[in-house]
């Protein structure tokens, strides 16, 4: 073989254990994705879907207490992802689109570990924890009517 075709022959080959590595990390990728989902279905069931309301009225404290919006979107909130605490349970991490959002009523005991990508809503201080407190636009016309 010449020298070309040598390297040729090494680039493809090492193309292919790069194409191997990374359907195994997707596969890892997927495999965790689906245990944390799997642990989150235990504590899902201690909360109820979020309403508008709810967030907003989080929100009001936590402005007032001197806490800051981070992220300002011009859609309305995405209720599907948001939860309010029900019920004492323990959150377990979730990742990227499967995370949560919820929101901590007072006297409701809420323990984390991990959160993972998962955002917690506490109106005890109020503070929140993880880092991101969006406005959305329908939150802001509910509390521009206040």
């Amino acid at each position: 073989m010449s020298k070309i075709s040598d390297a040729l022959k090494a680039a493809e080959q090492k193309h292919e254990i790069k194409e191997v590595e990374w359907a195994l990390a997707r596969s890892d990728f997927e495999t965790i994705h689906q245990m944390e989902v799997k642990a989150a279905a235990g504590w899902a069931g201690s909360c109820k879907r979020t309403k508008p309301r709810d967030y907003a009225d989080w929100l009001a404290s936590f402005i007032i207490s001197g806490g800051e919006i981070t992220h300002v979107y011009d859609y309305k909130m995405p209720c599907d992802s948001w939860l309010i605490a029900q019920v004492a349970f323990t959150v377990t991490p979730l990742h990227g689109s499967s995370s949560k959002q919820i929101i901590v009523p007072s006297g409701i005991e809420v323990e984390i570990g991990d959160a993972g990508h998962n955002n917690i809503y506490w109106f005890d201080g109020p503070h929140a924890s993880g880092g991101w407190v969006p406005l959305y636009t329908d939150i802001s016309a509910i509390l521009e009517k206040e």
